[in-house]
């Protein structure tokens, strides 16, 4: 299995190679592997409108030059730190669109795409590419987080449901909760017999995780989710645990905003 870390802004490229570091110290990884798309107008294949958008960004952002040389300074500077036991790591910096790119990028060996949430065009494109058009599992981090003295993921929060999708990011993450010291079950619900249901839930995963039940507030169900992770000290948080309809919601509109705005640690998000 390889990792793709997608470079998407100079100034989230240290938390978000930290996180590809550790999550390859957690499971069999070959290879991480860096990409820089360099969104230049001048050079995409693309709608006027979208050309456009492209161009206005030079006055907030810089161009698409300035900002590639930013992450590639960057990734030079994170690069110089001596990390025993983690592979090295090359940077591509390929011209393109960003979509297009990824998801030339995420080939079958990809086993996880790693990105931080960075409120740009090509970071929204980078994640809705990897995670509904590639379906990969994307580890999401949140702008100025970073590894500290974690060695890799060693609590992981899973929050959730009696549900198909809940078994698949089980299984698409398996191998990061086997190798997790610590795992714990979160569920937000005013059901009294929950408890039993989603143990049966974490079965085949073969891991025995902590359960606790939430009861539900006057926060949204990923604020509450996060707020927990956050209170027993969670590494990571798995938040792939709904029904396709409030999933769908919470991806576009105002669960999205308010997990995304709580979030302070990464997010493992899987479609």
């Amino acid at each position: 299995m390889r990792i793709l870390a997608v470079l998407t802004k100079g100034d989230t490229v240290v938390g978000t190679l930290d996180a590809a570091v550790l999550a390859a110290a957690s499971v069999a990884c070959s290879s991480i592997e860096a990409l820089n798309v360099m969104v230049d107008p001048m050079h995409l294949v693309s709608a006027p409108e979208e050309i456009d958008m492209q161009e206005l960004r030079v006055h907030d952002e810089g161009s698409a030059q300035q900002r590639a040389e930013a992450i590639e300074t960057a990734f030079g500077d994170w690069n110089t730190v001596l990390r025993p036991g983690a592979p090295p790591i090359a940077l591509r910096t390929i011209t393109g669109a960003e979509a297009e790119t990824v998801m030339q990028e995420t080939t079958e060996d990809i086993g996880l795409v790693v990105l931080s949430h960075n409120r740009n065009m090509d970071g929204a494109d980078a994640f809705h590419t990897a995670l509904f058009t590639a379906r990969r599992p994307v580890l999401l981090v949140p702008p100025g987080w970073r590894s500290g003295d974690r060695k890799r993921f060693s609590h992981i929060a899973v929050g959730l449901t009696d549900s198909e999708l809940t078994r698949r990011a089980i299984q698409s993450v398996g191998k990061w909760l086997a190798a997790a010291e610590r795992v714990t079950a979160l569920c937000v619900t005013d059901e009294s017999d929950a408890e039993a249901a989603l143990r049966a839930v974490m079965q085949g995963s073969g891991v025995k995780p902590n359960v606790k039940i939430l009861a539900r507030s006057n926060e949204t169900t990923g604020a509450q989710l996060v707020h927990e992770a956050d209170t027993l000290k969670a590494d990571v948080l798995v938040t792939g645990a709904f029904s396709h309809s409030e999933w769908s919601e919470w991806l576009t509109g105002h669960e999205t905003r308010e997990i995304l705005a709580a979030a302070d640690l990464p997010l493992f998000l899987i479609h």
